[in-house]
């Protein structure tokens, strides 16, 4: 059901927008909030860090915990100042919704598992942008710009 939600918010953000990656970003922001903030519910602590990449090393390390990443299906690395490029989900739950978009010719998207990171930048200082490129049988790529 909630693949079908993923799919069916990006589907109607682009009827409306012309593009699913707009709203859908902010929601998966706000729902990622809401995650982090039921966290300890689960049994799961997040570690707090002014390091952005180190950040996204405890968070890949919180959500494989969950069971929501898998450690061999993704990973990050800073490749310019300010910039860090996070690679994987062929393994993701949610896989199938952004691969129907990307079939549909919506290859840029809102992730809402990536969206309680940003969530997390946002929350530490940084202003925040950052773009999804989903194809077919590949993993997606995420670049993830982020400014104090």
């Amino acid at each position: 059901m909630l693949k079908a939600i993923i799919y069916g918010l990006g589907k109607a953000e682009a009827e409306i927008v012309g593009e699913p990656n707009v709203f859908s970003k902010l929601a998966y922001e706000e729902a990622g909030k809401w995650w982090l903030e039921q966290m300890g519910a689960h049994g799961l602590i997040r570690k707090e860090f002014k390091d952005p990449m180190k950040a996204i090393h405890e968070y890949i390390s919180l959500m494989e915990n969950a069971g929501l990443f898998s450690k061999d299906d993704i990973s990050a690395e800073q490749t310019e100042e300010n910039v860090m490029v996070v690679t994987g989900g062929l393994k993701c739950k949610f896989r199938d919704a952004c691969e129907r978009l990307s079939k549909e010719g919506f290859k840029e998207h809102g992730c809402p598992l990536i969206g309680a990171f940003v969530r997390i930048l946002k929350d530490m200082g940084y202003s925040v942008g950052y773009t999804i490129k989903t194809e077919i049988g590949k993993p997606c790529k995420i670049r993830i710009e982020y400014l104090k």
